[in-house]
């Protein structure tokens, strides 16, 4: 038993805050238009606290039956969760050590995407039925399961990872990102013309996967494997969209780490998506933050399918194999030809038909092998005077190059 969790039930009980047994409230999912403000897409104040309380209620379900009461008594047990639920609220930061958390992930004071980090995946796969019959609009959310094991992330109905790629696979919209930030091409790729990408995931993948040796708060760029290599593609043009689920300002302060300082410049060649597809970010001019795109939120609701002609093409990676998992949605926007999974070693075993083939084991450690075999292969164009683009035929050929230097595809 967790001493946080007994202290936390100790206070609770002392609070008495009601909260019902049998919490059925229709989601305050927003949608709101109006002449000041742009289009919302995320969750109403109710939605976050019924969700916050649900948590709570589950975990004193789960103490309850972890302690045997344990010296407690639990009178109207569920007069606890509320009060439980709000300490377990990663807005606060306080229990960073303590994996079990409820994350608010927002932009200003929109509450788009949480996210629940449980013990182990096993406590999450309970909370998540504990959810389903206690929340009588279960089917109202997008629910994903986050990297690493134990989390998931819960979002607006239809709006995932594919949700921004949807968007940038139209012309107008990267070349109009791409000014914004001022990016320049290089002598190898030049994005605007090219109209290829790189579309990559965060923990896991770009960044290391968070372990006993890499703690959760030292999984950034500067402590990634691909370090090396991704900044070798960025300074030969090459164009990077990090499609994640985490917070954005987390997000930009993890890339920052990692970027020299005499390189800053390489910033304009980054673009932070975050929520699962809820937002998209810039760094600033200072390049010391990050600064929200708008008016990709106002085009949220548009691209929640995919366009029938896409203008973009995408190399999509990530470290999640299932389908369950929050990179399948990237997966199905690049097309699986255009797609290769990093996952751990010890996930191999969850490689599905479609990836395989496409699997090389071992987060940043694959990550770097595949940034270093794109710019070979922008190289070999280039000296050809070909054009450089991640058509199934290009990404093939990055594959063959790994598999000369890797013998863990799956």
């Amino acid at each position: 038993m967790n001493l946080l969790i007994l202290i936390c039930l100790a206070l609770a009980s002392a609070v008495g805050i009601k909260a019902p047994v049998q919490p059925s409230v229709k989601p305050s999912l927003i949608v709101e238009k109006s002449e000041t403000s742009p289009e919302l897409v995320g969750f109403g104040s109710r939605t976050v606290d019924e969700i916050k309380r649900l948590v709570g209620a589950f975990y004193i379900d789960v103490e309850r039956s972890s302690i045997g009461n344990g010296g407690f008594t639990f009178p109207g047990v569920h007069d606890k969760a509320q009060v439980l639920g709000e300490m377990l609220c990663n807005d606060r930061r306080a229990y960073e050590s303590f994996k079990s958390r409820i994350e608010c992930r927002r932009t200003g004071d929109l509450v788009v995407q949480m996210a629940l980090s449980f013990e182990s995946s096993e406590q999450c796969d309970r909370f998540l039925e504990y959810f389903k019959a206690n929340f009588s609009d279960f089917d109202s959310f997008d629910i994903r399961e986050g990297g690493g094991g134990g989390i998931i992330e819960i979002g607006t109905k239809g709006v995932n990872k594919a949700t921004l790629m949807n968007y940038l696979s139209k012309s107008h919209h990267l070349q109009s990102l791409l000014t914004r930030m001022g990016y320049q091409g290089g002598k190898l790729i030049d994005a605007r013309k090219t109209l290829s990408i790189i579309v990559s995931d965060a923990n896991g993948t770009i960044f290391p996967q968070p372990s006993a040796k890499i703690p959760y708060q030292e999984c950034n760029l500067k402590s990634s494997q691909a370090l090396s290599s991704i900044i070798e593609y960025l300074e030969g043009g090459g164009f990077l969209v990090i499609n994640s689920g985490n917070d954005p300002k987390r997000l930009g302060k993890k890339v920052i780490k990692g970027i020299p300082s005499e390189k800053k410049h390489l910033l304009k060649n980054i673009a932070i998506g975050a929520g699962n597809g809820h937002l998209l970010f810039v760094f600033n001019q200072a390049g010391d933050g990050v600064e929200e795109v708008v008016g990709y939120r106002k085009s949220v609701p548009q691209y929640l399918k995919a366009p029938q002609n896409r203008e973009v093409q995408f190399l999509y990676l990530g470290d999640n194999p299932k389908a369950t998992g929050n990179d399948w949605d990237g997966y199905l926007a690049a097309g699986f030809l255009c797609s290769i999974c990093v996952a751990h070693p010890k996930n191999v075993h969850l490689v599905p038909p479609e990836l395989k083939g496409r699997n090389f084991a071992g987060n940043d450690a694959a990550t770097h092998l595949v940034f270093k075999a794109v710019v070979e292969t922008a190289k070999e164009k280039s000296a050809a005077n070909q054009k450089f683009s991640f058509s199934p035929e290009t990404v093939n050929q990055i594959m063959g190059k790994m598999n000369a230097t890797s013998k863990e595809t799956t």
